[in-house]
């Protein structure tokens, strides 16, 4: 009887091994996110030599050229640091002139896509160092 008993056990630990699983059908879908993107839209005298981009205190990207980063969608503070370096063919003394230029902007988690675009700013008479902006754009 003993024996039995052993071999109906075994057989009872086997049997959740051997029976076929069901899977629920779930539809994950990925957590809604913002769109970051940079684009410079400076006139060719501004080289372009690094940008840094900081999301909440913690830096997502450093390195030459930035195109476009994804968040989580909610309240963040993003900012874009770039840092150019002036090229000028007839004042030449501007090629060793560099400019940086860092804005910061608040993400609403309304946005789904946010858009930093570098830009000119003022006319002839306004100081190298304030000539660009980053314009922020929200969709």
């Amino acid at each position: 009887m003993r024996l039995v008993t052993t071999v109906f056990a075994a057989a009872l630990a086997f049997l959740p091994i051997c029976a076929p699983v069901a899977h629920a059908q779930t539809t994950e879908t990925a957590p809604p996110s913002t769109l970051v993107t940079f684009s410079n839209d400076l006139p060719s005298r501004y080289r372009l030599t690094h940008v840094r981009v900081v999301i909440d205190g913690a830096v997502r990207y450093d390195g030459p050229q930035f195109d476009s980063t994804t968040i989580p969608r909610g309240n963040h503070v993003v900012e874009v640091v770039a840092d150019y370096r002036m090229h000028g063919n007839v004042l030449t003394y501007m090629n060793h002139m560099g400019i940086q230029v860092r804005s910061a902007h608040v993400v609403r988690p309304t946005n789904h896509h946010v858009d930093a675009r570098a830009i000119r700013h003022g006319g002839a008479t306004t100081p190298l160092e304030r000539s660009a902006v980053i314009s922020w754009v929200d969709r």
